[in-house]
């Protein structure tokens, strides 16, 4: 296939990107770790060509190394002619990803403008990682236990405006954990077991204010998922204290 058609291909394939449906990853490690999988397979194939001899041209072995250039040897210009090789096939597979980058979301931003970003991504280590995947859990299990009193209790709970908050990544980035406070769960209702989530709640919290210690935490995707979730309990909760003070004001 000539350049040409390959080009063709390519613009054809960027202007059909609004028709494909976004594919969402959590982090740029991801993609990195894609990336990374695909150069691994390709260099394991390599390899392989490479001890079966079956790698580089045929005519290899028939170059005559000229007498003058005594420090050029065929075992050097075969690492040399591998070393290209590997630096084609890994332009060529980030290439393929800067073409799927219009169909790819990282962390809720479009590709391009998490891989041109000056600002530093520090790789998460495998404790913090667990840690995080830990509260996110603990968060989420919060949320429906939230959710199932309501359920049980509607009578008490349907007063809650429950508001969905859709904080932008930017805007989340500049939450501090200072923002949300233990003290806003603290509701005096006989009727809703609050004290069970108020302790969970606080433990939770309790935990994500320790990773804060860490500053590259807080430009952290997985991070800010965190402080997205706990911000959206505490709205739940303070629509629920607002609603029930209105009540009583007006009997």
């Amino acid at each position: 296939m000539s350049k040409s058609k390959d080009t063709d291909s390519m613009e054809s394939l960027n202007t059909q990107k609004d028709s494909f449906p976004k594919i969402s990853v959590d982090s740029r490690y991801d993609i990195d770790f894609l990336k990374n999988q695909f150069k691994q397979s390709i260099k394991k194939i390599c390899d392989e060509m490479e001890k079966s001899n079956n790698l580089y041209p045929q005519n290899f072995d028939d170059i005559k190394v000229s007498k003058k250039r005594k420090r050029v040897t065929k075992d050097k210009l075969k690492k040399k002619w591998r070393n290209e090789l590997d630096q084609a096939m890994n332009d060529w597979i980030e290439k393929i990803f800067e073409m799927a980058g219009p169909n790819i979301v990282i962390g809720g931003e479009e590709y391009e403008e998490v891989f041109n970003t000056k600002e530093a991504h520090e790789p998460l280590d495998a404790n913090l990682a667990k840690t995080l995947t830990d509260l996110d859990k603990q968060i989420s299990l919060l949320q429906i236990e939230i959710s199932e009193q309501r359920r049980r209790y509607s009578e008490a709970i349907k007063k809650m405006t429950v508001q969905e908050i859709n904080i932008k990544n930017k805007e989340i980035k500049k939450t501090k954990i200072n923002d949300i406070s233990p003290s806003i769960i603290e509701i005096d209702d006989t009727e809703v077991n609050w004290e069970s989530v108020q302790k969970k709640y606080e433990k939770i919290l309790k935990k994500v204010g320790e990773l804060t210690k860490r500053e590259n935490n807080e430009n952290n995707n997985a991070y800010s998922s965190l402080i997205a979730k706990l911000k959206n309990v505490d709205e739940m909760i303070l629509n629920y204290k607002e609603e029930k003070s209105n009540k009583k004001q007006k009997i």
